[in-house]
């Protein structure tokens, strides 16, 4: 197989995208992560209180950990953005903006980006006061005054939970 050439190429270098290859490479697979922004959300979050067997951990951390553990089982990782991607016979033709891949399957694990209300200081208080997931980060502040921000039956579920 040419080095170019890949069982499987995973579009995103969020936790999604790390776990898929992890167990791409448990499967012995010719594996390539590949993203612009390593940990996706996870890795912003801060202090992560929901994650199956970890009562809380650095969302960073733990994005770390979890691409170490892709790393040990030979999967790549590189930083980079998909530009254009076009099927060919038997294969996908990826074009980055650090090279050229060829791959049998693609997994695209790209994520989100949450919607930010354009406060002063939000980007550096993220995490830090600032949250985007009561699910998450509710619990947190029970018993405390809060301001949630949103629309519908969201807020009003999300207030419950953080009350």
């Amino acid at each position: 197989m040419p080095a170019n050439h890949f069982d499987l190429v995973i579009l995103g270098t969020g936790v999604a995208g790390l776990s898929a290859g992890i167990y791409a490479g448990r499967y012995r697979m010719k594996t390539l992560v590949i993203g612009e922004e390593f940990g996706g959300e996870t890795a912003s979050a801060g202090v992560i209180w929901n994650y199956p067997g970890v009562v809380s951990a650095d969302g960073y951390e733990l994005a770390k950990i979890m691409k170490g553990q892709a790393e040990a089982l030979g999967v790549e990782i590189k930083n980079g953005k998909a530009l254009t991607i076009s099927k060919e016979e038997h294969c996908f033709h990826i074009i980055t903006d650090k090279g050229e891949y060829r791959a049998n399957g693609i997994i695209f694990a790209v994520g989100t980006h949450r919607r930010r209300l354009g406060l002063p200081n939000e980007k550096e208080l993220t995490g830090r006061g600032v949250h985007y997931c009561v699910t998450c980060d509710g619990p947190v502040y029970s018993g405390k005054t809060i301001a949630i921000a949103g629309g519908g039956d969201a807020s009003v579920k999300g207030a419950n939970l953080a009350a």
